[in-house]
C-alpha cells in the first residue's frame, strides 16, 4: 500500500504540474491531454488497493483459514478439501495477474505522459 500511495501522489502531482515545464499550473490542450494520462496513472496504481479490497480478500480470508486449521506438525487441515484449495490459489493467482495489470496499466499511461505522447 505504501507503493501505491506513493506512486499515486507522484503522478498525481504530475498531472497538477503538467501546465509547463517551470510548473506553472496553465491549462492548454498538450497539457490536458498529459493531465488525462496522469490521470489514468493514478486510477490504475489506487485500482490495485480497490482490487485487493473489493475482489481478492474473500479468497485470501479463505486461505487464511484453512492455514490456521493446519495442524503444528503439518499436517492437513480438518475438513478441508485439497481442491478447494488448489482451486483458491488458481483465483488467487489470476487475481494477482489482474492487480498486476492495473498497475502496469498505470505506470504506462504515466510514461506515456510523461514522454509527451
Amino acid at each position: 500500500m505504501p507503493l501505491a500511495f506513493t506512486s499515486a501522489a507522484a503522478w498525481g502531482t504530475a498531472a497538477y504540474l503538467a501546465g509547463s515545464a517551470d510548473g506553472a499550473v496553465r491549462s492548454g490542450s498538450g497539457s490536458d491531454g498529459r493531465r488525462i494520462w496522469y490521470g489514468i496513472a493514478v486510477v490504475g496504481v489506487l485500482g490495485t488497493m480497490g482490487f485487493t479490497r473489493l475482489a481478492m480478500m474473500g479468497v485470501i480470508g479463505r486461505l487464511l483459514e484453512i492455514s490456521e486449521m493446519v495442524n503444528v506438525d503439518g499436517g492437513s487441515a480438518v475438513g478441508v478439501r485439497g481442491e478447494e484449495v488448489v482451486e483458491l490459489l488458481a483465483s488467487w493467482k489470476g487475481m494477482n495477474f489482474v492487480r498486476s495489470a492495473l498497475a502496469f496499466g498505470g505506470g504506462v499511461a504515466g510514461l506515456w505522459a510523461m514522454m509527451g505522447f
